[in-house]
């Protein structure tokens, strides 16, 4: 299992260029780099996506990929790598004009010929990415090529429902993040203190109130966990992976499911509650065991949306980088979308929200980043207090569809939901926000004029500008 929190200690990693006209390789400096980002910053250690397997990639702009693939040959060359990678059409997006090259190192057959564990700490990958764009600069006066990592994501699942005293552990709160784009996950992972719990099961109604009308011929898209849903809870969502329907129902088999399971369905209803005459997609990207998946994975769905004529997209889910900066995958498939469609995104269960981390893709500009009020409008104990947060709506005590069926939800311990459950967190205040604004949207309108003019003197929905509700 990886501890709590990995790779924190930095370590010094000599730099190297090369020499002009000569393929060898010279230290010019020592700098102090960090490993490669982590998963986990505001969270525990959940996670189906192998951080191995991560630190063996780069993704790299089709423009110059060339020039990358160059510089890695010429590392294989000296025995940096085992050998030089490629990037065949499959690892290709062209709509995002990103590719995913995939590494190899001598330390890989060591590790394997000593029966030891894959060494997940991007030692390598840091060191590989450092000489490719020294090389670059030195090579090209400064220039150097569109590269960065694949991540790790999760969604932000709930901070409610069950509290366990002052500051234990906490599940759902702002889901496992991989750093630096890291890894998304749709359920919401664990939260080292903070508050809140996870899903408990609840007898309804739905809270808040639904809507009874709004977003006619408006089309949403969701991307999440893969939707289990009820027909009864509305004849207005679809799923959108390939293989819905041809497996048996999740509540025909006896074995309890991971929490994440009903993330989707929660997140679904809600956008649904709001704007019950809109017409929902939800793609199912995040893994269902634990809400997570790649950065790669998710901005290639999240194009996706491109070709599916939708209106808006909303995002429960994100991710913490090491540097604070933002994920190359996620700045350049939302700089692909928002001329064409409204991103609305969670801004992030934080364990210090007065001092927040940014969270991505929320804190990106063009994405309405949401937080979360609770009772009298004050806001969440969880929810970011920082200027990239656009608006808040509810997130305390949300009570929506969610599961038919056994769901572990805390130390092993099966519980039984009958199709509603009480939940807390943004990734269910981003659902309410985007039914709301779809609910106001014309039939063929702009979702994104309807950002701009939403919140005038004289709007009375359930949406408060800016990240402090209060």
């Amino acid at each position: 299992m990886v501890p709590a929190y990995p790779f924190r200690v930095k370590h010094f990693v000599p730099i190297l260029v090369y020499q002009p006209r000569a393929f060898a390789l010279r230290p010019v400096s020592d700098l102090f780099l960090p490993t490669v980002e982590s998963c986990m910053s505001e969270t525990t250690d959940i996670t189906q996506v192998p951080t191995d397997t991560l630190a063996h990639q780069l993704v790299v702009s089709l423009e110059h990929a060339d020039v990358v693939l160059e510089e890695l040959a010429a590392l294989a060359r000296t025995g940096i790598l085992t050998s030089a990678p490629t990037l065949p059409a499959e690892d290709k997006s062209v709509a995002l004009g990103l590719g995913l090259i995939r590494l190899s190192y001598p330390s890989d057959r060591d590790r394997a010929a000593a029966d030891l564990p894959d060494d997940v700490s991007g030692r390598n990958l840091n060191d590989v990415l450092t000489m490719v764009r020294t090389a670059c600069s030195f090579r090209y006066r400064g220039w150097m090529p569109t590269i960065g990592k694949n991540r790790v994501m999760n969604g932000i699942g709930g901070e409610g429902g069950q509290v366990s005293g002052g500051g234990g552990q906490v599940s759902g709160g702002g889901g496992q993040v991989s750093g630096g784009g890291g890894q998304v996950s749709g359920g919401g992972g664990q939260v080292s203190g903070g508050g809140g719990g996870l899903p408990s099961p609840s007898d309804g109604p739905m809270w808040p109130r639904r809507a009874a009308s709004g977003g006619h011929g408006v089309r949403i898209g969701v991307l999440d966990t893969p939707l289990v849903w009820n027909p009864q809870w509305g004849q207005n969502v679809q799923s959108l992976d390939p293989s819905y329907g041809d497996s048996e129902p999740y509540n025909s088999v006896n074995e309890p499911f991971s929490y994440d399971v009903g993330h989707a369905n929660f997140v679904t209803s809600l956008v649904a509650s709001q704007a019950p005459d809109a017409n929902i997609g939800v793609l199912g990207t995040l893994h269902p065991g634990d809400a997570s998946a790649t950065a790669w994975d998710v901005a290639c769905a999240m194009v996706s949306f491109l070709d599916r004529d939708v209106a808006i997209l909303n995002l429960s889910l994100g991710c913490y980088t090491e540097d604070n900066q933002p994920p190359l995958l996620m700045q350049r498939a939302i700089q692909i979308m928002t001329p064409r469609l409204l991103v609305v995104a969670a801004a992030g269960n934080h364990r210090q929200p007065a001092r927040p981390r940014p969270f991505w893709p929320a804190a990106l500009d063009d994405v309405v980043a949401v937080g979360a009020y609770g009772p009298n409008y004050e806001p969440a104990p969880f929810t970011p207090k920082a200027p990239w947060v656009d608006i808040t709506a509810p997130g305390v005590d949300i009570v929506s569809n969610y599961f038919d069926g056994l769901v572990t939800v805390e130390s092993g311990k099966p519980e039984l939901f009958t199709g509603y459950a009480m939940w807390q967190g943004t990734s269910f205040a981003a659902g309410l926000a985007t039914g709301e604004i779809a609910a106001r949207l014309p039939v063929n309108g702009d979702a994104r004029v309807v950002r701009r003019t939403l919140l005038s003197t004289d709007y009375d929905g359930i949406l408060i500008k800016g990240s402090r509700a209060a």
